[in-house]
């Protein structure tokens, strides 16, 4: 497994979606993203070093405008959220900087163990990602957490996972945390399950332009939970999220105008 699909493996837990609430923490691909999904899978396949050649996602006939723009934005936002090394001469120079005790830099700590992720060792992943959260870094601070719930290169263990997720909402308020949380709590992970309690953190994440958090905040509308039903609500939050290209709340936009 290759960054790519670490981040995006479809959830194969039917129980946590069977409100249609997608758990995107770290691993998911709706349905019927055809062209997103191709590019996952050729990026997870890279080793360092490697060039990503269009042909190997589209086929030997090229790309339409569409689906080059959709290239270029999934990378885009996978590269600019997790940025790693991507050569083996990269990280070790990174490796040489924190390890001489040059550098006690959180981010570069980061970038370290987003470097190990893409290269499928996990261990030392999760290692340096808590080494980062351990100096403050909020980003790393929400990975680690998303780790020790889905038990990727630690132990399981959903109380490491909530706290982690919680300081880095105290840290900075991020959005994939509160997502993750929300989702805890949405779904009685390590808590009973708490409508009221998922709605808000999923909102609050929502409000930073989470488009993830924006379609489940539709579907928590659409089924009344943690709030009264309202659909020109639910409505309104999968519009926006289908302003950011997410597939699954364009499919529901075009269900409830066919219904309306």
């Amino acid at each position: 497994m290759g960054i790519g699909k670490f981040f995006f493996k479809k959830n194969g837990n039917d129980d946590a979606m069977s409100d249609g609430v997608w758990d995107a923490s770290l691993e998911v691909i709706p349905e019927g993203e055809k062209i997103r999904y191709k590019i996952y899978e050729r990026y997870a396949e890279l080793k360092p070093g490697d060039s990503f050649d269009l042909t190997t996602v589209f086929g030997e006939n090229g790309v339409s405008t569409d689906e080059y723009v959709e290239f270029l934005y999934v990378i885009g936002k996978l590269i600019d959220r997790y940025p790693m090394f991507y050569t083996d001469e990269e990280l070790d120079e990174a490796l040489a900087k924190v390890s001489s005790g040059e550098s006690e830099d959180a981010e570069l700590m980061f970038k370290i163990g987003n470097s190990y992720m893409g290269r499928e060792a996990f261990v030392e992943a999760a290692k340096w990602h808590k080494r980062a959260a351990e100096l403050g870094y909020s980003e790393a601070m929400s990975l680690l957490g998303g780790e020790y719930r889905h038990g990727n290169g630690v132990e399981q263990d959903i109380r490491k996972a909530m706290y982690w997720y919680k300081r880095s909402i105290v840290t900075d308020g991020n959005d994939n945390a509160l997502l993750d949380l929300g989702l805890c709590y949405l779904q009685g992970e390590g808590v009973p399950v708490d409508y009221d309690h998922g709605f808000f953190l999923m909102q609050r994440s929502a409000r930073q332009n989470n488009m993830l958090a924006q379609f489940n905040m539709g579907v928590l509308y659409r089924k009344g939970r943690g709030v009264e039903p309202d659909m020109e609500e639910a409505l309104r939050w999968y519009r926006r999220s289908a302003a950011q290209g997410y597939e699954k709340a364009v499919e529901a936009v075009g269900e409830a105008e066919d219904r309306s």
